[in-house]
């Protein structure tokens, strides 16, 4: 929602009533999903430094999906991939610096490898998927998210979730669905 509000101004995009209701229900679903103890008796409690953190990154996530939607009208997709390394891979020297360097062994290195392949990969078609779609639609998908940690969850770690979390990720499903189908013309 968020990269949609700042694209209507930034970019002039339109925003459709079905998008603003579907965001709403997406976000309604993540807050089923996170139950928080502020608004659930038995709910997770929140860590407010993170909270703070994850709604920072957040506004500066939505604010890279606008201007990656915008220098795909005028760049090629893969100079985009190229210089978002160059930019975040030195902003992240701070948190090194605090946290200290701790190198991988053995089997490590490949998983990391691979991880940075899907990445990379994973980039570019986000990259150009940002060049055909408007930021709204393009960054709605994110929401999917949810699902796929879910899915590891239970797979990795036999970690289930309880109804009412089931029922936030069917209403993220719902909305994510919702904003990217094409409406008929």
């Amino acid at each position: 929602m968020l990269a949609a509000l700042i694209a209507v101004f930034a970019l002039k995009e339109q925003l459709r009533m079905v998008d603003v209701i579907a965001t709403v229900c997406s976000m309604v679903g993540v807050v089923l999903v996170a139950q928080p103890t502020f608004l659930f008796a038995r709910g997770t409690p929140l860590d407010q430094v993170a909270v703070a953190i994850g709604v920072v990154g957040a506004i500066f996530s939505a604010i890279a999906y606008v201007v990656i939607r915008r220098l795909g009208s005028t760049e090629h997709h893969m100079v985009v991939v190229f210089y978002f390394p160059l930019v975040t891979g030195p902003a992240t020297l701070p948190i090194l610096a605090v946290e200290g360097l701790v190198l991988p062994q053995g089997f490590e290195w490949l998983l990391l490898l691979g991880i940075g392949v899907a990445a990379q990969l994973g980039q570019i078609q986000i990259t150009q998927g940002f060049k055909l779609e408007t930021a709204g639609r393009a960054s709605s998908v994110t929401y999917l998210q949810i699902i796929l940690a879910y899915t590891w969850g239970v797979l990795l770690f036999g970690e289930y979730p309880n109804a009412i979390s089931i029922l936030g990720a069917f209403l993220v499903v719902v909305g994510v669905f919702s904003v990217t189908r094409r409406a008929h013309s």
